[in-house]
């Protein structure tokens, strides 16, 4: 975010008055962890994280500006050989069935 951005709570304000207009931008919010500690160094204890975030929840009620929740760190508008590049190279998050995104444990 930065300080030209409006409030969430303001944006269909100012849409409905016209003083903004929402165009397609190319970027991806993350979080990003210190894996120096403990419980973090264990990439499934990240992994978990990464599945326990509901993505659509935060581009629907937190930055309501239009956005379109991550499918992976390349963003769904960058382009690929033949086709938009998610198409082709898939999703890494299912963010329609949090459910899939779940491999049974193998002990």
């Amino acid at each position: 975010f930065s300080a030209l951005e409006p409030p969430s709570t303001e944006i269909d304000r100012l849409k409905n008055e016209n003083y903004v207009v929402l165009k397609d931008g190319v970027g991806t919010y993350y979080l990003s962890l210190n894996i120096t500690n403990e419980f973090l160094k264990d990439k499934r204890v990240r992994h978990a994280l990464s599945l326990a975030i509901d993505r659509n929840y935060i581009v629907s009620n937190v930055t309501m500006g239009g956005q379109a929740a991550a499918r992976g760190f390349v963003p769904n508008t960058i382009g690929g050989i033949n086709a938009p590049f998610r198409e082709e190279a898939g999703d890494l998050i299912d963010i329609y069935n949090y459910q899939n995104n779940i491999q049974p444990l193998k002990i």
